[in-house]
């Protein structure tokens, strides 16, 4: 277990943790019946992925997408899911696994997967940057803390480099039929940087 849960009207919880059979960590995802604490679904994010582009990883590339968040579409039944790594969130079907769309600049992913992405929309439009924390607001928003860093294939940096970087809780009304999305609600700035985790209610 890691990072994040969801916990299910049936009592059901959602987890974040990884496949110790898998070449990658932290990009498996776990259903737990809530009464005997066995595995009744799983989604393997790797696999899924690679269904679609079977050479999106680099050889040896054991934290490529990094899930750090997990939230439960009631409405579209499907899950929710940070992918920091990839700068990135990203929709999942339950019942399928097929991924439903992806928020997020295509430059961090190959050409394969063009069909899944919303496109931003407006001026003030930025992408998703290390972020954490996904959900969805009463009106079916999609809610981020957005860390303002980028977190692709990161390499360690000094803090002093990351002096002007800034951190926004930011909400996305996504049109999934036109596969567009613009920022509803911001706030944030240089004194609200977060390097790591951190969320905003």
């Amino acid at each position: 277990y890691h990072h994040d849960a969801y916990e299910l009207k049936n009592g059901n919880l959602i987890i974040l943790t990884t496949n110790l059979e898998s070449d990658s960590v932290a990009d498996y995802v776990v259903e737990l019946d809530r009464k005997t604490g066995k595995i009744v679904k799983d989604w393997d994010l790797r696999k899924i992925v690679l269904k679609v582009d079977s050479d999106l990883l680099e050889e040896g590339e054991i934290s490529w997408g990094w899930i750090n968040s997990v939230y439960y579409d009631e409405t579209n039944d499907a899950l929710i899911l940070s992918l920091r790594n990839q700068n990135s969130v990203i929709s999942i079907d339950y019942k399928s696994s097929n991924i439903n769309w992806i928020l997020g600049e295509e430059k961090y992913w190959s050409s394969k997967f063009k069909d899944y992405f919303i496109k931003g929309v407006g001026d003030d439009f930025t992408y998703p940057m290390g972020q954490h924390s996904v959900s969805l607001t009463s009106d079916g928003k999609l809610s981020i803390f957005d860390n303002g860093y980028n977190a692709y294939k990161e390499e360690t940096v000094s803090c002093k480099s990351l002096k002007n970087n800034a951190s926004y809780a930011i909400v996305y009304n996504l049109n999934l039929k036109d596969k567009t999305a613009t920022i509803d609600w911001k706030f944030g700035g240089q004194e609200y940087f977060s390097y790591a985790l951190s969320s905003f209610t």
